[in-house]
């Protein structure tokens, strides 16, 4: 009896984060949010063993930058496939969703970021300098 009650209590407590989550972005389509959750997973399932508080900051970060980058990554990806589909024949044209689009940022968005930071470790980024 008690395993039913703590699963559905389980169940009760993702819904409601779910909800509460979704309130967060109004105006952004279910697919988004499921395709930037999907991203986040990938990142944690494949990033570096962090400390677990570094790993919670950073899917909340990859999350809301998949979300926020849905679209423009929609369109940026559109271009780079159009660009080879182009050269077929019959020319084809393809469009990316922007739910696909959300799982690529998110996914790739905490990589790119600790990118930088580790480049800015080691001296300035050409282009950034302080003088320009």
């Amino acid at each position: 009896m008690s395993g039913t009650v703590t699963a559905a209590a389980v169940g009760f407590t993702s819904a409601s984060m779910g909800v509460t989550l979704a309130t967060m972005f109004p105006g952004t389509s279910p697919g988004i949010l499921i395709g930037a959750l999907a991203g986040t997973s990938i990142y944690v399932l494949t990033s570096e063993p962090y400390t677990i508080w570094k790993q919670v900051i950073f899917s909340v970060i990859s999350f809301i930058v998949g979300v926020w980058m849905a679209d423009p990554v929609s369109h940026i990806l559109d271009g780079m496939v159009n660009t080879v589909t182009r050269n077929l024949h019959p020319p084809v044209t393809v469009q990316i969703s922007p739910s696909i689009a959300a799982m690529v940022a998110s996914a790739v968005a905490i990589a790119v970021l600790l990118r930088i930071l580790k480049r800015t470790q080691k001296g300035p980024i050409p282009g950034l300098d302080e003088g320009d």
